[in-house]
């Protein structure tokens, strides 16, 4: 596996819920309607991982460090190509 650099903006996690509803995806993860983007693992706020921007629409991302790296390369690659 290459190493990666990457810059990641990170939230403390007491601050998780609130950054959740205020992009209005709280409820829903709560409600267990939300899956990994990559593994279509079902999310809860102990196994979030992080969220991405692509084609404009959120997508969120479970834990595993495979789906992180998998969000990474699909959103670099879809800058590229703008």
């Amino acid at each position: 596996m290459n190493a990666i650099e990457l810059e990641v903006p990170a939230i403390y996690e007491e601050d998780l819920q609130r950054v959740l509803n205020k992009l209005g995806i709280l409820q829903d993860i709560i409600g267990g309607k939300v899956k990994c983007f990559i593994c279509d693992k079902e999310i809860n706020l102990s196994n979030f991982g992080g969220v991405v921007k692509i084609k404009g629409n959120l997508k969120v991302i479970c834990e595993d460090p495979v789906c992180i790296e998998a969000a990474i390369e699909i959103s670099e690659a879809l800058q590229v190509t703008k």
